[in-house]
């Protein structure tokens, strides 16, 4: 890798890393207020008003004003406004690729309690005539 990959590199990570601590420090509603600012930026962006995004997503003017200030939203708001924006690509940033099945995870782990459980073997005795 050359010098100027490294650093670029290094400022990725760091910019990641420092997001992750900021992340960690907003609460619900900061978060809530973001997500709305942005679905707004982008309605705006799409020269759209409240009126004619909320008829093509099929909800109430009142969800998406709702959305857009933070006040709160179902999740079927929120991706159908995602989608009559084009925004798709921000619910796939919401679920990662699996890559290890759950499942797997807890039939290979050692703890007693996702062990299958063995029956104790008792020879019975022979019957007497």
């Amino acid at each position: 890798m050359s010098g100027m990959n490294v650093t670029v590199m290094t400022k990725i990570v760091s910019r990641v890393l420092s997001m992750s601590v900021v992340s960690a420090r907003i609460t619900t509603d900061e978060w809530m207020k973001h997500l709305g600012e942005q679905f707004r930026r982008r309605r705006l962006l799409n020269d759209m008003d409240q009126e004619y995004t909320a008829s093509l997503a099929g909800v109430s003017v009142g969800a998406l004003k709702n959305l857009e200030s933070g006040k709160g939203a179902s999740v079927r708001t929120l991706v159908s406004v995602a989608r009559v924006l084009n925004a798709t690509e921000w619910l796939l940033a919401l679920q990662p690729a699996i890559s290890v099945s759950p499942i797997d995870i807890m039939r290979r782990s050692n703890s007693r309690r996702f062990r299958p459980r063995q029956r104790a073997y008792k020879p019975r005795k022979a019957c007497k005539e």
